[in-house]
């Protein structure tokens, strides 16, 4: 079998989508033959082209012009997989992760298998870069999302949200789609987290602030401390827009996996963490829950987006409804905390889910199984 798999750039890059786009590659290449489409660069003439446009947008209407959905530059991505393509028989499948543009308007007979965390759709309006676009950013965006899911074969959906998008919004039939979780992005099972060994230690691990919700978690972590003084939160991957200076809070900042010593900071946070405490406001996955349940940590976070595929309330943590605040998070680690055998069962439970379920050789199993499906 031999795939084609459309990159932006390195494959190995475990920078590309947290990692994501590493780890299918590694997957892909046990079990298939798989060539690299790169779509990485553009012009500086095009690049020149939308920071104008985006300007003139900006200044006479006050909306964005976000360049990743123009026209132009998903025809010259499509254009390049078309190309490669051409007269490539030995090719059986062509493999598109994320990357809409890339497949949108592509002439092959080659089956293609577009994986996609979120929709256009899905995303408009609900992560915070994706608000206030112009008409012309919309329609684009919406046209080459169709394109994309129309010249599938197959669409792997990692949540159940996605996946309602892609046929309700999108008109795919359910038959033409698979529920597959994405794996932790970890290259071996790790072991289990001590929990604290006698403290209780939270992680928040988040790059966006807002979005992740970085400031519910300390205001929770406050809310804490009251009662439960020998509390620690880490504050991993970001930096707080306001200075932070509460006992029990260590600011840990961004941490690069493909950095050796940065890579086991992160793996020694992670061995002593009781509890992650991600209050996202919008996540359309979330590997760092799958990442949490490998060391058969908990997650606390807000039922939002395609969470709850990675989630399961009473099994590896909860999500509480997105009215909650601060407080309530507080209030279910407080729980958590004073019953022991409720928090031993999650442990237990994260850990044996990140085996049955969130791991990259299950997700290759899947898609093998998919592939059969698809003769």
């Amino acid at each position: 079998m031999k795939i084609a798999y459309i990159v932006d750039g390195d494959p190995t890059n475990k920078r590309l989508w947290s990692g994501t786009v590493s780890y299918i590659y590694q997957s892909l290449c046990k079990v298939a033959e798989v060539e690299c489409i790169d779509i990485s660069g553009q012009s500086k003439l095009l690049t020149l082209w939308y920071r104008l446009l985006s300007a003139v947008i900006k200044l006479f209407s006050g909306k964005k012009f976000y360049a990743s959905f123009g026209l132009i530059k998903a025809k010259r991505d499509s254009k390049i997989v078309t190309r490669f393509l051409r007269g490539r028989d030995d090719i059986d499948y062509v493999f598109c992760a994320a990357k809409s543009g890339s497949i949108a308007f592509v002439k092959t007979d080659r089956k293609i298998i577009y994986l996609t965390d979120a929709t256009f759709d899905g995303m408009h309006g609900y992560y915070g870069y994706l608000t206030g676009l112009c008409s012309l950013t919309v329609k684009n965006a919406n046209r080459i999302e169709k394109g994309a899911i129309d010249n599938s074969e197959l669409i792997i959906c990692p949540s159940e949200w996605v996946r309602a998008s892609v046929c309700s919004t999108y008109g795919k039939a359910e038959e033409k789609t698979v529920l597959i979780p994405f794996g932790a992005n970890i290259d071996e099972a790790p072991t289990p987290s001590s929990g604290g060994d006698g403290e209780f230690n939270i992680l928040f691990c988040g790059v966006e602030w807002e979005r992740k919700g970085g400031d519910v978690a300390v205001d929770a972590f406050r809310h804490l401390r009251r009662s439960h003084p020998e509390c620690k939160l880490y504050l991993v991957g970001c930096k707080p827009p306001y200075e932070i200076t509460d006992e029990g809070i260590e600011l840990v900042g961004f941490l690069n996996k493909n950095n050796p010593e940065e890579k086991k900071r992160l793996a020694d946070i992670y061995a002593s963490t009781s509890l992650l405490l991600l209050p996202t406001r919008a996540e359309a996955a979330g590997i760092v829950f799958a990442e949490a349940s490998a060391h058969g940590i908990p997650s606390l976070t807000y039922n939002t987006g395609g969470v709850g595929a990675y989630v399961i309330d009473g099994e590896n943590g909860y999500k509480l409804p997105t009215s909650a605040g601060a407080e309530d998070f507080a209030d279910k680690i407080v729980q958590i905390i004073e019953d022991g055998e409720l928090y031993g069962r999650l442990q237990r439970r994260s850990r044996e889910l990140f085996f049955e379920r969130y791991n990259w050789s299950a997700w290759l199993d899947s898609f093998l199984a998919a592939l059969e499906n698809m003769k």
